[in-house]
């Protein structure tokens, strides 16, 4: 953990103090995941996580994952991008493989 990480990961465990959730843009699923954050590190304390159970929802895009697979396997970073394998922010407007494929076909 870096130096600068290190008052983060206080300040979520003591989030009372607010200092983090004045930051946040979604104070409640941050608030959320500060709360689960200590839980977990509880059962850390007790060396036991085998039954630990987060209930924070999960955003899980299945989209092209196999594909996604299959470029992070091979390796093939030109795939990855087309994939949104690659580093980008909240203005990024994700790429449509599909729309991709049907690209790759019709030049065919």
């Amino acid at each position: 953990m870096s130096r600068a990480q290190a008052p983060n990961i206080n300040n979520i465990k003591n989030y009372g103090n607010g200092i983090l959730i004045k930051q946040a843009k979604n104070k409640k699923f941050f608030l959320a995941f500060c709360i689960e954050y200590n839980r977990y590190l509880k059962c850390l304390d007790n060396h036991d996580i085998s039954w630990f159970e987060t209930y924070l929802p999960i955003q899980m895009d299945a989209t092209c994952n196999g594909f996604q697979h299959l470029s992070l396997l091979s390796l093939d970073s030109k795939l990855g991008q087309e994939l949104n394998l690659n580093e980008s922010t909240w203005d990024d407007k994700p790429k449509d493989f599909y729309s991709f494929v049907v690209f790759v076909l019709s030049i065919i």
